[in-house]
Formats: C-alpha cells, structure tokens, sequence
C-alpha cells in the first residue's frame, strides 16, 4: 500500500525544492500568505495517512492527519487572543511537524526488529552476500513512503524554525503534570 503513495509524494518534494524549497514558504508565512503550505501539508498528509492504512500505528497517523487538515484549514489569523498569529500558526504547526518526525523514526527503529530473522535466513538459502543482507532495512526504508514523509517533515520543520526566528533547538523543560489523560476513540 505504502507504494502507491511514494512516487507522488517524492516528485513533490521535488517541485517543491526547484520553486525555493524552505526559503519560499518561510518567505510566504512571513507575508502571512500561507496558502503555499496547503500542497506541502496535503501531500504530508497523503503519506501519513498512508502509514496508518498499512497498519503502522493507525491511531497516531489518523490524530497527525487530523491536525494537519486543522491547521491547513484554520490557516494564519493577525492575532490569536493577545499573541501574534503567526507565531501561534508556525508554533502548532511544528508541534505537528515534531509529531510526524517522531512517527517516522520509530517505524525506523522498528524495522530492523521486525524481520531481522527471517531476512537472514533468506539470504543465507539463497547465497546473498552478509553485507547485502544487512543494507535490506535501509533499502526497504528507502524505498517506502516512510522516507518520502521523513524529507517533508525535514523540509517543513527548516521552514517553520525559519518563520519563528529559532535556530533548530528545542528546549526540554522538565516537569510534572497532574491530572487524567482521557484518549477518544474516534
């Protein structure tokens, strides 16, 4: 399933690399014209639902999708109560953005765990190279749309440190929370 989704999302990727890339849409949202994300988050939101509909965490890629139609529909306010609009705009955004990030490299990480055995022992029966045998994951995750969806959230996350001002670091600020985390099934 994840197949059908990889050529679309990677040829616009690639337009969107020739008309500016990052600079473009940061250029865009600092002149609080934001209708160049819509294609970027439209096609984020093909890849990700097209994880969910291949069985990798379908809860999550549904709430991420969620949001990204949200924000895309929402768009850039002047103001959000007493804050600057765009600000609040970029600052979901990337809350969005970091949660796809995440989804990415887990199912990165959990790749290699789910096959490893079987992908041995196939390419011992059939006389494959040990080093080839190794590459198998990356290839694989290469060549899916999970790799496709990694290059946008990169792309997207350098436009909306860009739009905020932020230099790619984010602070972690420890805590508590009290309180009961209620999850709605949809």
């Amino acid at each position: 399933m994840q197949g059908n989704s990889t050529p679309e999302v990677a040829g616009f990727l690639n337009a969107l690399e020739v008309v500016g890339g990052a600079q473009q849409l940061k250029e865009n949202a600092e002149s609080k014209n934001v209708s160049s994300w819509n294609g970027p988050l439209g096609s984020l939101f093909v890849g990700i639902r097209q994880l969910g509909l291949s069985g990798w965490k379908p809860e999550e890629c549904t709430a991420i999708g969620n949001e990204l139609l949200a924000w895309k529909e929402k768009g850039l306010s002047e103001k959000e109560g007493s804050e600057d609009g765009k600000a609040v705009w970029a600052l979901r955004l990337k809350a969005t953005l970091d949660r796809s990030r995440r989804l990415t490299e887990e199912y990165s990480e959990a790749l290699p765990q789910m096959f490893p055995q079987k992908v041995e022992m196939l390419g011992k029966a059939l006389g494959i190279p040990e080093n080839s045998v190794r590459t198998y994951n990356e290839a694989e995750i290469r060549a899916g749309v999970i790799f496709q969806v990694s290059k946008l959230c990169t792309l997207l996350l350098k436009a909306v440190r860009s739009t905020l001002g932020s230099q790619g670091w984010d602070v972690l600020v420890p805590g508590a929370a009290h309180g009961t985390l209620i999850q709605a099934m949809l």
